[in-house]
């Protein structure tokens, strides 16, 4: 009987300990989970893209090219922050330093959509971005 006691005080703790080791706390989503380099793709009237990198801090400035329907195409920068949600917050396209776009979206831990527009009711679309 005594052995039976013990034989179950051995299995309790024994399954106790093995939960308790199983039991990890999961890594929390932050800004820097998204840093590091990306390639984005506009679709739509304006098309183009390129590469961009993402800070710790979840901003990023760089450039990318668009090409106009009529097959002009040109330096712009993109820039915006993404928060730790993976909202793609303040993104905007600049040219010749003025801001001729916005840009909202979402981010996952690999990969990205939403849509971008150039006002007055120029152009809009979709765009998708993947980490490279």
């Amino acid at each position: 009987m005594i052995q039976i006691i013990k034989m179950k005080k051995i299995l309790t703790f024994t399954i106790l300990g093995l939960f308790f080791i199983s039991c990890s706390k999961d890594n929390p989503v932050t800004s820097a989970s998204y840093q590091g380099n990306w390639r984005i793709t506009f679709a739509g009237s304006y098309s183009g893209g390129g590469l961009f990198t993402i800070k710790n801090d979840g901003s990023f400035s760089d450039n990318i090219i668009l090409v106009s329907p009529q097959g002009d195409s040109s330096r712009n920068v993109f820039t915006g922050t993404i928060s730790s949600n993976g909202a793609l917050q303040d993104g905007k396209i600049f040219f010749g330093g003025n801001q001729v776009g916005s840009v909202t979206g979402l981010f996952t831990l690999n990969s990205a959509s939403g849509m971008w527009s150039l006002p007055p009711n120029l152009s809009s679309s979709t765009w998708t971005a993947n980490r490279q």
